[in-house]
């Protein structure tokens, strides 16, 4: 489950980047873990394949940070709350957003465009700005055939 979660992730990324091969330049992405996954290894698997090959600014919640801090040496991970201006500045210079573990919850304040956590404020602010966001997820499917098996 670890590979296929990491190979959607960095398949996913992959594709879009590739349009912007054609510059000279190292993407800039911004990482946002935040929501907890029942495949936390796989997604700090995949976010490390990102930030091996891409240039990554990763912001990760206290309950992600220890793990993240561990698994992602050398990168650095900021804390991402109280760290609203390094965030911000990590978005004005990125060029695409990845959050790449989600919930229902975000899902459901995107859509009614709420920003009241840093997750979704970095999802409205790159897409005011026509940069993409790109959300990964596999438990969410997961969760919808174990519920209608209830």
């Amino acid at each position: 489950m670890d590979r296929h979660i990491a190979s959607v992730v960095r398949q996913v990324v992959d594709e879009y980047l590739s349009r912007l091969e054609a510059e000279q330049h190292k993407t800039k992405l911004v990482i946002v873990l935040e929501y907890e996954s029942v495949e936390q290894d796989g997604v700090l698997k995949a976010v490390q394949s990102l930030t091996a090959a891409y240039e990554a600014a990763v912001f990760a919640s206290e309950a992600w940070h220890t793990q993240a801090v561990n698994q992602l040496k050398p990168i650095s991970v900021f804390q991402l709350r109280g760290n609203r201006k390094a965030l911000i500045e990590a978005l004005q210079s990125a060029e695409a957003l990845v959050v790449p573990s989600i919930s229902y919850s975000y899902i459901a304040k995107l859509s009614m465009t709420m920003d009241d956590d840093p997750p979704l404020y970095a999802s409205i602010a790159m897409q005011l700005q026509g940069k993409p966001v790109m959300i990964c997820d596999d438990n969410l499917a997961f969760d919808v055939r174990e519920a209608s098996m209830v």
